[in-house]
């Protein structure tokens, strides 16, 4: 009886996928009983818009939506894709020759480099970079070229470099901006500046614009397709999974150059017969849509994002100003003012220093899971305000102004955290 040989080539050259790994070990973890903050992969938590959920299902209950759909996507959907282009960034696409549904950015992407890269094909790609970006170039079985992406260098003249050291020339570039896991942005005039470089090398440039709508402080991120000359040389891939959490949906699509798009949809005319058709339905309803839901979900990860920020000026500068503040108040109460101060006083301060960094750091941790990250960077702002305030409350056997003051403390971080709470919420 003949054995089946284990030693896949092309799996070989693969390492374990850093997001399946990072599950793995995750889930080893709840089933040993542990609670755990998920740090791993950015998984929209958001819910789909209601009314493009109810047209899913509406379209879902359609029998003539359940036979096989076309690969490139129905002809509406990819009229509204380029729609968006040209409401969003004033790029004017052709439905029928420049657009193409995929069933995510990532399927999309890697298909695109399995068709158009071969043994010994140079590609280019940023280190570091998303998995897939390198990957499917292994995975193709190209020839990878790192090129450093640093805040303290220029990443273009890197390209210009890695150029000259690599024969043969390199035929794509694979970019993606704003830019995962670095948070990298740039402007135009970046792409400006990669558009001339890959049509004086004769490169062409797969650009991951998933990140197009989460942007905060007035920041508008660019499409590569904005640039003159750029549908020569370039296709760049979108997707709904961020803008209207329709991750689990899997909504993406590939817009730009001719030849590219008909590359990509000739390699998934074999592979696959795109999204399922109510899917594909309900996306046109989220592009064609009421888009407050983009605003929403930007302003709840713009306040993630803040609420991250807030430990580090608020918690950390309060809880260790009342650590050394709090020996400083016990003597001047007690010796300058000439205040009485009770057993329980005493103890008051000294806890509200030591206990405004428990709080910080027990309580930050419970919330945040609890909660949630924009109304757990809200309720920071209580934290120090009980600390203060209880000790004021305990201070001396008589009521004088600063028990007031403490009472005022108390209320003012309960009603600001009540209030920036109720807020972080009414923006999901």
């Amino acid at each position: 009886m003949s054995q089946v040989r284990h030693d896949f080539h092309k799996l070989n050259r693969l390492p374990p996928y850093v997001f399946s790994e990072v599950d793995r070990l995750k889930m080893a973890a709840r089933r040993a009983g542990e609670d755990i903050v998920d740090l791993g992969m950015g998984n929209p938590d958001l819910p789909t818009p209601p009314h493009v959920i109810e047209k899913i299902c509406e379209a879902a209950r359609d029998p003539r939506n359940h036979g096989y759909s076309s690969s490139r996507g129905l002809p509406n959907l990819r009229a509204a894709i380029c729609e968006w282009y040209a409401r969003r960034h004033g790029v004017e696409l052709d439905p029928e020759r420049e657009a193409i549904t995929v069933m995510g950015a990532k399927e999309g992407l890697s298909h695109f480099v399995l068709m158009t890269i071969g043994p010994g094909d140079g590609v280019l790609c940023p280190d570091p970079a998303y998995p897939i970006h390198q990957y499917s170039v292994i995975i193709a079985g190209g020839d990878l070229r790192h090129v450093p992406l640093t805040p303290d260098t220029d990443f273009v003249a890197n390209l210009e470099v890695a150029m000259s050291r690599t024969w043969p020339r390199p035929k794509l570039l694979i970019l993606s901006f704003p830019h995962n896991p670095t948070t990298t942005v740039v402007d135009r005039a970046f792409f400006e500046r990669i558009v001339a470089f890959a049509r004086e090398h004769d490169l062409m440039v797969i650009h991951d614009f998933a990140y197009a709508e989460v942007c905060f402080d007035g920041y508008k991120p660019p499409s590569i397709l904005e640039v003159p000359g750029a549908k020569e040389i370039a296709i760049e891939f979108t997707s709904l999974s961020k803008s209207h959490s329709m991750a689990g949906w899997r909504v993406g699509f590939a817009c730009g150059n001719r030849d590219m798009v008909y590359a990509l949809g000739r390699i998934k005319s074999y592979l696959d017969y795109g999204m399922p058709q109510a899917i594909q339905i309900g996306a046109i309803v989220a592009l064609r849509g009421p888009q407050d839901v983009v605003a929403h979900n930007t302003e709840e990860y713009r306040l993630r994002r803040d609420a991250l920020e807030t430990p580090e000026f608020l918690v950390v500068v309060c809880a260790f100003g009342l650590l050394f503040v709090s020996p400083w108040l016990l003597w001047e109460f007690t010796n300058n003012v000439k205040i009485n101060l009770t057993p329980v006083g005493a103890l008051a301060v000294l806890y509200s220093a030591i206990g405004s960094l428990l709080l910080a750091y027990a309580g930050w941790s419970y919330v945040v899971t609890r909660l949630g990250a924009a109304r757990a960077g809200a309720t920071m702002h209580l934290m120090p305000a009980i600390g203060v305030g209880l000790a004021a409350l305990f201070l001396g056997e008589t009521p004088r102004w600063y028990h007031f003051a403490g009472i005022a403390l108390i209320l003012t971080g309960v009603g600001l955290s009540t209030f920036k709470a109720s807020r972080a919420s009414s923006s999901r």
